[in-house]
């Protein structure tokens, strides 16, 4: 009696003991379930993404993001660059989209006058004859500045066709084909959380396939009082991401990551004129292998140093999200480097474009944390190289013997700075035989030529 009623004691404790051992398992899994949804919209820094964007098995070169905001109006673009030969979805996660009428698509055409006015320059100055005053002096005057990344053509036919999911009453496994189990998962949790889900068709045209073309543009709007915007791209494929901020008087920055700069008036060897976009582009390609992000371009859109095309239009600015009122008057003259250029005022600072330059790497996320603050003339930047080309008369003075020494030493000295630069030397730079160094037409003069 007494050693049954013991282990009916015995009993009644080991199945209280599993009953509690339960409920901690249950309640430990629901707070790691709930964990791992809010992290699924997480940045590196812990807060969570106001966007996502799903590359799926989309292969791209490029995907630029502007964001266009004033006050709490915001408007986000993307611009899908690459070689496609067939049509690829991308899947966004936009925190406060709730309607489709807070999408629209549309031409990326005035994506080449963006890239051109935020590109690095090239300033390209020449020696006076020295016989003049018994030394050469260089001629202040830059005969011409050469943007360094790579110009993207329009894919005029290519269409985006878009629509807001909703994956409560459809099959996630169906319509998110094209991600992975995991991606599947995030996406599904960011639905539940009240992220709207939008499923964009990118089509190019079969003039495009096989090469490097510009999508149509991808704009979202919505309206959020945070100072800054956190966004990631998750895909198994790596690329370059773009990310360009237009506001009135202010400027963008990023959330610790390790800015690089191009060193601001480096001089290089002349023949460095011809080639620049390939030093650049082996310079930058360096600095992302890293996972260091280029601080590339912060400044007003109304003027520039040494412009290689003129500041955008307003059409332009327009296109790329500008919405609020905009009055740009005339160009002020281009200031040259080392010359402190006029403080913005009234409508001629109204937009301000910042411009950083990110690698997505293979198989990783890439996280973007930003925010935003006033902007002044301390805080315009350019990428920018020299070039002092050497006087190529006759020195028929005495003067020439010193010139040709100044010219030896200044020689050793910008093969120094190429080399420091990229890893260049002097016979990669006489042997390099590409088209790499062409200076093309600008935008509106390749518009000037088809209306012949």
């Amino acid at each position: 009696m007494i050693a049954s009623h013991i282990l009916a004691k015995i009993s009644h404790g080991a199945v209280m003991a599993i009953v509690k051992a339960t409920v901690l398992m249950v309640l430990a899994l629901s707070q790691t379930l709930a964990l791992a949804q809010n992290k699924s919209a997480e940045t590196s820094e812990g807060e969570p993404s106001d966007t996502m964007v799903f590359l799926g098995q989309s292969d791209l070169e490029r995907l630029v993001m502007i964001e266009a905001r004033q006050d709490q109006r915001r408007l986000l673009t993307l611009v899908p660059v690459g070689a496609f030969k067939q049509s690829f979805k991308l899947f966004i996660a936009q925190k406060k989209l709730t309607a489709k009428d807070q999408v629209r698509s549309g031409s990326a055409s005035f994506l080449p006058a963006l890239f051109e006015f935020s590109s690095p320059r090239l300033a390209v100055y020449s020696d006076t004859n020295p016989c003049v005053d018994g030394k050469a002096i260089k001629n202040e005057q830059a005969s011409r500045s050469v943007a360094g990344i790579p110009f993207f053509k329009i894919d005029g036919g290519a269409t985006a066709k878009f629509e807001v999911i909703n994956l409560t009453k459809k099959s996630p496994s169906s319509i998110l084909s094209a991600l992975t189990i995991p991606e599947k998962t995030q996406i599904s949790v960011l639905a539940k959380a009240g992220y709207g889900i939008l499923q964009v068709t990118f089509a190019p045209s079969k003039e495009s396939s096989g090469t490097v073309k510009v999508m149509p543009a991808l704009h979202i709007a919505w309206e959020d009082p945070t100072p800054g915007h956190r966004s990631q791209v998750v895909g198994k494929h790596g690329a370059i991401v773009d990310r360009l901020f237009l506001a009135p008087q202010t400027v963008e920055t990023l959330h610790n990551v390790t800015l690089t700069s191009f060193p601001t008036g480096i001089e290089l060897p002349a023949e460095a004129a011809a080639v620049f976009p390939s030093l650049y582009t082996d310079w930058a390609a360096g600095v992302l292998a890293k996972e260091q992000v280029i601080r590339g371009y912060s400044g007003p859109l109304n003027r520039c140093e040494l412009c290689y095309e003129k500041p955008p239009t307003l059409d332009v600015l327009q296109s790329a999200g500008v919405f609020w009122p905009t009055n740009l008057p005339a160009v002020n003259p281009a200031t040259l480097r080392g010359q402190k250029a006029d403080a913005p005022s009234g409508p001629a600072g109204d937009t301000w474009l910042s411009r950083h330059v990110l690698k997505k790497q293979k198989l990783k996320p890439l996280a973007i944390a930003t925010f935003s603050e006033g902007s002044s003339v301390a805080r315009s930047f350019v990428e920018q190289g020299s070039v002092e080309r050497p006087f190529l008369g006759e020195i028929l003075c005495p003067a020439m013997e010193g010139y040709q020494k100044t010219l030896s030493a200044r020689r050793e000295k910008t093969l120094v700075a190429l080399n420091a630069l990229n890893g260049w030397n002097e016979d990669k730079l006489k042997t390099k035989t590409d088209d790499a160094g062409v200076i093309r037409p600008s935008w509106f003069q390749q518009h000037f030529e088809k209306k012949r």
